[in-house]
């Protein structure tokens, strides 16, 4: 038996071009958007068919919860026009109000900064952020000023929106923000201030990886190397995956050169060879740094081993027979020392 689901990728395609152009020439999705509809279909992430379906439908069967899941999902499958035309005569609607409207000009502002128009999307938030009540929704309208004004350059302008949107947002929108604060910091040579913010993005938030690496940069920058390997070891015990990375190798092939662990070194540079090649660009530096080290500390190795150690104790006698003898050349131990002590007596 013939069925739609065994040929959903087959259908892909087709749907696509026919989404675009306003033609569904397809009878077995045909038979699939008469039971869903716009609404269901956008729900269930099937948004190429969200749009396709839209496109059929007439003037009376538009109803405004019909266009807002059909601007959702144009915006979802990339028919960015269609999307901002769609928000646009949603919203020009007067009857539309409350947190829903609010909703819809953060979904078009947003829009129109991934469309790189900061100066909009700005313009959209700061429109309806005095009437907005709802705390996360407000901090996401914080955020998407904080982010346009940085898309334009005015870091300075934009911190002020990362701390009050850390304020007033819920755990997942406090580390977005401390985030976003941490980079905005970074933009303004603020160094301290940004390694506090990105040490208090939680490990749950999508953004901990990436305030890890962060934190692993400004440390191998400052000479931190203690530090750098304390963020690398919290990264590869809650993202393997991500820190997984020649870079993150390099970084921590340094710190542990820089606080002569070598044997540890060597461990690491035998895996990262494995892994990766020796003719990864981060592997050559990683060893030439390593082998640098390893000089460094057989040097000081043989200059111990030809020059031992005296004690105090005849350091102090041998210092006191220089003064007594300053023409004669002598070698001074302990049984020397003790000689010339007794014929001074």
């Amino acid at each position: 038996m013939y069925s739609w689901k065994d040929n959903r990728v087959k259908l892909f395609s087709v749907i696509m071009l026919a989404a675009l152009s306003g033609n569904i020439v397809t009878p077995v999705y045909a038979e699939l958007s008469s039971l869903e509809g716009v609404t269901a279909l956008n729900r269930r992430g099937k948004h190429l068919e969200a749009v396709a379906e839209f496109r059929k439908l007439s003037a009376e069967q538009n109803t405004l919860a019909v266009k807002i899941a059909a601007a959702q999902s144009a915006w979802a499958a990339g028919v960015v026009d269609l999307s901002r035309d769609l928000w646009t005569e949603i919203l020009a609607n007067r009857d539309f109000k409350g947190i829903e409207r609010h909703r819809a000009v953060l979904a078009l502002a947003i829009l129109e900064l991934q469309e790189n128009n900061p100066e909009r999307a700005r313009y959209l938030a700061e429109q309806v952020l005095p009437e907005v009540q709802t705390s996360d929704l407000k901090a996401q309208l914080l955020l998407l000023i904080g982010e346009s004004l940085t898309e334009q350059g005015l870091h300075s302008k934009a911190e002020g929106y990362y701390q009050e949107a850390a304020q007033v947002g819920n755990d997942v929108l406090r580390s977005e923000a401390k985030f976003l604060y941490g980079e905005n910091q970074l933009s303004l040579g603020r160094t301290e201030g940004a390694r506090k913010s990105f040490t208090e993005v939680e490990t749950a938030s999508e953004y901990a990886p990436q305030a890890l690496f962060q934190l692993i940069k400004i440390d191998l920058d400052q000479g931190q190397y203690n530090g750098v390997l304390t963020w690398i070891k919290e990264g590869r015990e809650e993202f393997p995956m991500q820190f997984e990375d020649s870079w993150i190798r390099y970084a921590n092939i340094i710190a542990l050169a820089n606080t002569k662990q070598l044997n540890q070194c060597v461990e690491e540079l035998k895996t990262f060879k494995a892994r990766y090649s020796d003719q990864d660009t981060w592997y050559v530096l990683a060893n030439s740094e390593y082998e640098g080290k390893e000089l460094v500390a057989e040097l000081d190795r043989l200059n111990k081993k030809e020059s031992p150690t005296l004690t105090t104790a005849e350091l102090a006698l041998a210092d006191l027979a220089t003064v007594a003898v300053p023409t004669k050349k002598t070698v001074v131990t302990k049984k020397t020392a003790m000689t010339t002590k007794k014929s001074k007596k």
